[in-house]
């Protein structure tokens, strides 16, 4: 947790609660939180006191996700929908000005078929962003209470719980314009390629599969357990990336040179 003196953000949900001891060491440190309220969802800005009155600093988000970062302090902010291939991540600057920075990513109405599944974590090294995309409309609730299927009528994009990586040609600040990922790039990058894109103002992307995660497993209560990588965050020796997946329960890791993965308990066996 980082002291009062330390610029950063910290990403809060209404689950989440932080003890007073630990609040009064964050007196200065601004506080962001994505709030998805139908028919709009925003983002809300604290600063000190942390007991202020929260401001809205942008509008106009669709399901915001996850949040992050840049390194010029401006956000990114992962965004899911229930409409098939709608997810994007939007770029915010600091005076709340959203911007599209990819469109077209992978998304879908989820399980309980009340919100989307789609683009999620996302961890950021220079001029690289990598993010993982969840299970999308790939699952469905069984007949028995509790269960999981796969949804009968297919899933709208194959790449669903995956770990994707994008390189930029500059850092995410001074993009200017949007990259637009097609339904075609989606199924060369499920095949292994690396795609290629262009924002329209000079700027281009790299886009490949890192690691593909198991999309469900066989599991004797719930027929299948399915996977939602949810969470990112770098190792301490920087050489990989730590995954927790909500729905298995698990924390792996990807080596960023080669994609392959471990689960924690393997790591430990």
């Amino acid at each position: 947790m980082p002291n009062s003196n330390t610029p950063g953000l910290i990403e809060l949900s209404a689950d989440v609660k932080l003890h007073s001891e630990t609040m009064d060491g964050l007196a200065n440190f601004p506080i962001v939180v994505a709030m998805h309220m139908k028919p709009l969802a925003a983002l809300l800005f604290c600063t000190a006191p942390v007991w202020c009155q929260p401001q809205v600093l942008v509008t106009g988000l669709q399901g915001p996700n996850k949040i992050i970062l840049t390194p010029r302090g401006n956000l990114l902010v992962s965004e899911t929908n229930m409409a098939p291939n709608l997810g994007r991540i939007s770029f915010v600057t600091r005076s709340g000005t959203r911007r599209s920075l990819i469109e077209g990513l992978p998304s879908g109405t989820e399980v309980t078929m009340s919100g989307g599944s789609g683009p999620s974590a996302m961890a950021l090294r220079d001029r690289t962003l990598y993010f993982t995309v969840g299970p999308g409309d790939s699952e469905r609730r069984g007949t028995a209470p509790g269960t999981s299927i796969h949804n009968p009528e297919g899933r709208s994009s194959p790449l669903n719980s995956v770990l994707l990586e994008m390189r930029l040609s500059v850092e995410p600040d001074l993009i200017l314009g949007t990259f637009r990922m097609t339904p075609e790039n989606q199924l060369a990058i499920a095949d292994g390629r690396t795609v290629e894109l262009s924002d329209g103002s000079g700027g281009t992307a790299q886009i490949s599969m890192l690691s593909r995660f198991p999309l469900s497993e066989p599991d004797r209560n719930a027929i299948y357990k399915f996977s939602n990588p949810w969470g990112l965050t770098f190792t301490p020796d920087g050489l990989g990336l730590y995954m927790a997946d909500a729905s298995q329960n698990s924390v792996t890791r990807v080596d960023l040179a080669t994609g392959k993965w471990q689960r924690a308990d393997a790591l430990c066996a």
